[in-house]
């Protein structure tokens, strides 16, 4: 198991090496931005990366990450792309990149705030790893 810090930083830099091509792939541009927290600026196209602070369980380790997209001036076609291809990223993501071994749970909300404006997708994930008797 990695710290949270260490946690956030290997996910935030991997989706910035690996994201850029299958966005363009799919026909849409990058996110400008990669950030841990919230975004910088309001009107880019960013990927936000949180933990969510959740119970611990006293049989496994796990934790619990929110991933934010920020699609400033985005068509809705366009918001869906973005969300096949995160959504697509994330459930091929190796949880052994960040120190845990399986996705326990993902899910995701899709909220347009209005046509051709700013869409927000919610990514919640949550990895665990069960603790064995020198853990507890």
């Amino acid at each position: 198991m990695n710290s949270v810090e260490t946690t956030l930083d290997t996910l935030v830099t991997d989706f910035e090496d690996s994201l850029p091509a299958l966005l363009v792939a799919a026909g849409i541009n990058d996110f400008t931005e990669y950030v841990k927290g919230p975004s910088r600026q309001h009107n880019q196209q960013s990927l936000c990366f949180y933990i969510d602070e959740g119970s611990p369980d006293i049989e496994e380790d796990s934790i619990s990450i929110i991933i934010q997209a920020q699609l400033y001036g985005i068509d809705y076609d366009d918001s869906l792309k973005y969300l096949d291809v995160v959504k697509d990223f994330i459930f091929d993501y190796d949880p052994e990149n960040i120190g845990y071994i399986i996705r326990r749970s993902f899910t995701y909300e899709h909220l347009p705030i209005e046509q051709k404006k700013t869409t927000f997708i919610f990514f919640n994930i949550e990895y665990t790893e069960t603790l064995d008797s020198c853990d507890q």
